[in-house]
């Protein structure tokens, strides 16, 4: 076989197992890929999932070099950690909307990814998750995501745009962890428009004591959410005394 002459006879049964997975073996359906599974398959090109998967393990795929494109199967409800780490010609990513968690360093060092779409439902995004995507320039958000862990996006110095579901002040209930710096430096697209009312810091559609009470305590290096863009009066692009 032409093919054959490509792969180390490791490699070779390998490719043949994953690329031709069923969804039984003996009578029982495959629901997961253990941990390591296809870690260091070099030559791995190409992979056609059963529809009835619902975990892929730790590390499962990490170091598939030549994997290109992915496409996981609805109805996959767990990403192990590093599962597709380091995959650096992995240049498309289909995550189905049964994904509610990504994973630490699930697709850390993927360099071919260019725009990445997390489905309605994520809420968290793992430490490290897209780390190091260099070509990463556009990356589209849930309203549902609530974490964002520490360096998920670190190395992402590409990255242009974010479209995000959910409002302006939505966008400030995102906990977003240290080493993330390629985020706010992107330019956000919002899916809700908002009127922003100069004053009210708190978006209440109110501008009263409790906006200047949030405001200094702002100011006082409290750990509050509010409303920048509403807080600086004065349009100077900084919030100050002055905005009291």
């Amino acid at each position: 076989i032409e093919e054959k002459k490509k792969f180390t006879d490791e490699e070779y049964r390998f490719w043949l197992d994953v690329r031709n997975t069923h969804a039984a073996i003996n009578g029982k359906a495959v629901t997961a890929i253990d941990d390591y599974a296809f870690d260091g398959c070099t030559a791995l090109a190409a992979v056609t999932l059963p529809e009835t998967l619902q975990v892929v393990g730790d590390g499962a795929f990490q170091r598939c070099f030549a994997l290109t494109a992915l496409a996981l199967p609805e109805g996959v409800t767990y990403l192990g950690a590093a599962a597709f780490s380091e995959c650096v010609a992995l240049a498309q990513i289909h995550i189905p909307v049964s994904v509610i968690g990504i994973s630490d360093e699930l697709f850390y060092g993927c360099i071919a990814l260019t725009e990445l779409t997390l489905p309605a439902g994520v809420e968290s995004i793992g430490v490290a998750a897209f780390a190091g995507c260099s070509a990463l320039t556009t990356l589209h958000l849930p309203l549902s995501v609530a974490v964002i862990k520490e360096a998920a996006f670190f190395g992402c110095d590409g990255l242009a745009d974010v479209y995000y579901s959910g409002s302006l002040w939505d966008s400030k209930h995102i906990a977003i962890g240290d080493g993330n710096d390629s985020l706010p430096a992107a330019v956000w697209h919002f899916g809700k428009e908002m009127t922003i009312i100069p004053g009210d810091v708190n978006n209440d559609g109110k501008v009263n004591m409790k906006d200047q009470g949030q405001l200094q305590q702002y100011l006082a290096g409290w750990d509050i959410i509010l409303l920048e863009e509403a807080a600086d009066v004065d349009g100077n692009g900084k919030v100050n005394m002055k905005d009291q």
